[in-house]
């Protein structure tokens, strides 16, 4: 609420802070990965990660919560709302955040990205051939970019750094088979249990059984399993209340933006872990879209502020002094 308050030019501000934050939080991200370190170091089972099988963590901490946030992000770069962004900076930025996601490992993120900017296109070519205009610098940046781009990538991918991630796709080290192991956790608990929330030492236990002590990689079940059916149901309506009232305010494009984040944290500990990856992403899309004087959000907090002037506006202040009461 306070952000859909807040007037554009400061939230256009916010933007640029959040555009620095995510530039560094990429370059970290890389640098983690090429250079083998960690800016936030990673425990398992209090014992420190090796480096080398370890994706970066850079200012997000968890590498599938850096990997959502950078995919969206990205996303938001290419279809906008991007803060009042010139194409010409937010272009850069883009492909910054694209080389950083081999570094956190999100194939999932990665994938859906590529999937939602295939359809993007798609739209735009289909615009155009229905007669829409387009400016020329669009097909320049396509007939050069593009074809950079193929060549560019092809060189990358033989590169140690994205080898590494491409790896990943081919053997992913067992952790497909840990989100099908997770709902076997299921059959130690009978139904009471889980409507009032699994004894923790026992579902710790079977975690460790079931090869999947890190984490369970599904905010749903997760939720479940540690909190018990019906918390988690009052956690789930809360969270399907909040992104109707989001709804409300943003465009569509934003909103494609959360049910990205959601779908994503469907396959990982995400919201389950507490941590600030939600609020973070609502972040970039309020101050994103609110310092767009055009957009769906600005407009709706202009019609809030004209209606909140009327109702605090005195009775007969707009008549003159002149006229009889």
């Amino acid at each position: 609420m306070l952000l859909f308050r807040t007037e554009p030019a400061r939230l256009n501000r916010y933007a640029r802070y959040i555009h620095i934050v995510m530039a560094i939080n990429a370059v970290l991200g890389i640098a983690e990965s090429v250079f083998g370190f960690h800016l936030i170091p990673i425990y398992t089972g209090g014992e420190l990660l090796n480096y080398e099988e370890a994706r970066s963590t850079a200012l997000l901490g968890h590498p599938l919560q850096n990997s959502a946030i950078a995919a969206i992000y990205a996303l938001l770069l290419l279809t906008g709302p991007r803060g009042n962004l010139r194409w010409s900076l937010a272009l850069p930025l883009f492909c910054l955040q694209l080389l950083s996601l081999p570094a956190f490992g999100g194939r999932t993120a990665t994938v859906l990205l590529g999937l939602l900017m295939a359809l993007w296109i798609l739209k735009k070519i289909v615009f155009v051939l229905l007669g829409n205009r387009f400016p020329i610098k669009m097909i320049v940046w396509a007939s050069l970019g593009l074809p950079a781009a193929a060549v560019i990538g092809l060189q990358l991918s033989e590169t140690t750094y994205f080898a590494k991630f491409i790896d990943r796709f081919i053997d992913d080290a067992g952790s497909a088979e840990t989100r099908v192991r997770m709902f076997r956790l299921f059959d130690g608990f009978s139904w009471g249990d889980l409507l009032i929330g699994p004894d923790p030492a026992m579902l710790s236990y079977l975690q460790y059984v079931e090869g999947t002590e890190i984490g369970i990689e599904s905010f749903p079940i997760a939720y479940i399993l540690s909190s018990g059916i019906f918390a988690a149901s009052l956690i789930f309506i809360g969270l399907t209340l909040f992104v109707i009232d989001i709804a409300r305010l943003v465009c569509l494009r934003s909103l494609m933006a959360v049910a990205m984040f959601i779908a994503l944290n469907a396959s990982s500990t995400g919201l389950s872990s507490k941590g600030i990856a939600f609020l973070l992403l609502i972040i970039i899309i309020m101050c994103m879209e609110g310092a767009e004087r055009d957009s769906r959000l600005s407009r709706k907090r202009r019609d809030f502020n004209r209606e909140a002037l009327g109702r605090t506006a005195p009775a007969g202040a707009g008549r003159s002094s002149l006229q009889p009461g």
